[in-house]
Formats: C-alpha cells, structure tokens, sequence
C-alpha cells in the first residue's frame, strides 16, 4: 500500500498537531505530512511501504525518508516501534488498526454515529 496525498492541500490548522516533516535523501526536499497520512505513516501496524515526496513528486520507498526533526529513518523508526510491542499485542494493534482507520476516516465517534461536522481538538 502506499501513501499519498494531495500536494496543492495545505495542513488544516486543527490538524497542527498531528503534523510532522520528513526529507527525502534522493531529491532533498522536506515534505510535511499531517492528519490522518501523518498517522498512517507514522503506525508500524499500517501497511504503508511508501509515501508521495512533495519536492520530486514521485512515490518514494519509507527506506528513503528520514523525520527531520530527529534525523531517523522513517522504516527504521516503524521498525524499532513494532519490535518494542509484544506479539498478540501486535496482532490486536493490527486488527483493530483497521477498524480504528475506518472509524476515522468515516468521521465515527465511538458508539459509531457520526461526529459533528466541525473538528474539535482534545484538551
């Protein structure tokens, strides 16, 4: 699977905190990734094996990417994240990760109706 996103789409300013940057060490350019994409990114439990460079524009390997703000490899980090999480704990994460994205991606709260039109953030 991979991610991408539309690159004319700016950040949403109730999306701020869930934003971060990465750079592709091919081209050199840093791409901001927010929302629902940074999480998808981010979540070694998500089937993501590139993402979209907003300086090339092509679909680049996560092998390619570092998160600017520690220098680490975005794979590596999935990588170090996963192994830290025990097996089962593993596989609950993998299996509810889906039903958590569809809920997200549907607007659902968690009785499964349908939130506000407007986004709140937690305080």
């Amino acid at each position: 699977m991979s991610l991408s996103s539309d690159l004319s789409v700016e950040p949403r300013p109730t999306d701020d905190w869930l934003a971060r940057l990465f750079e592709h060490a091919e081209c050199g350019h840093e791409t901001l990734i927010s929302g629902e994409n940074y999480v998808l990114l981010e979540c070694p439990f998500r089937a993501i094996e590139s993402t979209m460079c907003a300086g090339c524009g092509h679909l680049v390997p996560l092998a390619s990417i570092a998160w600017c703000d520690t220098g680490e490899n975005v794979a590596q980090y999935r990588q170090r994240i996963y192994n830290s999480v025990a097996f089962w704990r593993r596989m609950y994460l993998m299996l509810l990760g889906t039903v958590y994205e569809g809920a997200v991606t549907l607007n659902l709260d968690a009785a499964g109706r349908p939130k506000a039109t407007e986004r709140q953030l937690a305080r």
